[in-house]
């Protein structure tokens, strides 16, 4: 099955050929570049060296996403307090990016206003940019370059749509010093369904077929700056996905000793939403996987094909039996993964079919949901919510 992907990769890439233009420059809102807040020497012992994390919520302006907004990034500001509390020789940035379109300009600027007044009071060096462009990757590249510009080790990035758990920023944290500053770690995510069928009948789906969930994703995770100080090329949309392919190592011992999933660090987020929306969302992923595998030394293509998009679903992905299942349960599962590998196979032929004829995808369309809100806070670990099993091979 690899050898047809093989044959078709170099079509595929051509399948997909998007229009880029110049990124408008991010406006610093307040004004002023961020700045490391002192480190007391009195912290840390001599020879010990300090941290430094820029965090970073990349997010936008829509009409009724900013009271979510505030709380998630609230969330963050509170986590990266206690962090700060307790690793003393970690220093944090935290950085906003606003993306809107040209008439909300105004609107942004008081956004940025009122979530610097929230860090303010907690004691969190804050800075905030505006961006009237659209694309994650574009805004997260305005991070990375402010990042590796300030000398950052690390850029933890948190999405607007998620709830933290308490310590999680914490863990992550300590998991990225205790590493050596190298690669990316990630929260457990855990996954809600919402209250409409589709988003029910999705969640189910997935965590059955667990289709790649062990490895650090972008909704909140924390990278290694130096090896990505250039940014992500913007022929990708999937920041988490190319930040995978690049730290992925297939021919060594532990391929995923540079992604790391913190256990003690978790975050829950809805799954899924309107059937509609859901399927062009699942189209997105899977073309973007395409899109990266295509691009990507054959190894690693084909250790992400197996190991980490159908892990499972033998003989195309690795052998995966849980033996306190049945066998009928076993099949349901297979089945259901198979079906997930022709909705794949069906893309990539699209793909390699456009390279053929030489008549592109010249973007991958945004699929976010209308609702933009996040799970609510709780005062303690989720009880009710199982995290994504993991594949990690040793």
């Amino acid at each position: 099955m690899f050898a047809l992907f093989r044959a078709l990769r170099p079509w595929i890439a051509r399948g997909y050929q998007p229009k880029l233009s110049a990124v408008a420059e991010p406006l610093w809102a307040p004004p002023g570049a961020p700045a490391w807040p002192p480190l007391p020497a009195s912290q840390r012992t001599a020879g010990d060296r300090a941290w430094s994390v820029l965090a970073f919520c990349p997010t936008y302006v829509a009409p009724d996403n900013a009271g979510p907004q505030a709380e998630t990034i609230a969330q963050v500001v509170a986590q990266l307090a206690a962090a700060q509390a307790s690793l003393p020789a970690l220093r944090v940035v935290l950085v906003v990016g606003m993306q809107h379109q040209d008439e909300q300009q105004d609107e942004a600027i008081a956004r940025l206003g009122l979530l610097k007044a929230g860090a303010d009071g907690a004691s969190v060096q804050f800075a905030g940019f505006l961006l009237p462009e659209r694309g994650k990757v574009k805004s997260v590249n305005v991070a990375l370059r402010t990042a590796a510009a300030m000398g950052a080790d690390g850029l933890l990035q948190v999405d607007d749509d998620i709830c933290l758990e308490p310590g999680c920023l914490v863990a992550m944290c300590r998991a990225f010093i205790d590493q050596g500053g190298r690669g990316a770690v990630g929260a457990t995510k855990l996954g809600l369904p919402r209250q409409n069928s589709a988003s029910r009948l999705l969640h189910w789906l997935k965590d059955i077929t667990r289709p790649a969930c062990n490895y650090p994703h972008a909704c909140c995770m924390l990278v290694e700056v130096e090896r990505f100080s250039t940014g992500i090329p913007l022929r990708y949309v999937s920041d988490d996905g190319y930040i995978c392919f690049r730290l992925l190592a297939p021919a060594a011992p532990r391929p995923f000793i540079d992604l790391t999933l913190v256990e003690d660090a978790r975050c829950r987020h809805y799954v899924g939403g309107p059937l509609g929306p859901s399927i062009r969302r699942i189209r997105r992923m899977l073309l973007n996987h395409h899109i990266l595998m295509a691009d990507a030394e054959p190894a690693v293509a084909r250790f992400y094909l197996r190991r980490i998009l159908f892990p499972g679903l033998w003989p195309i992905g690795v052998l995966d039996l849980d033996p306190s299942k049945g066998i009928a349960v076993a099949a349901g599962r297979w089945g259901l993964r198979f079906l997930y590998f022709c909705w794949f196979t069906r893309i990539g032929l699209e793909l390699a079919l456009r390279g053929l004829l030489d008549r592109p995808l010249e973007q991958v369309e945004w699929a976010g949901f209308v609702e933009r809100d996040a799970p609510r806070a709780v005062g303690g670990p989720s009880k009710t919510s199982r995290p994504m099993r993991t594949y990690r091979s040793a």
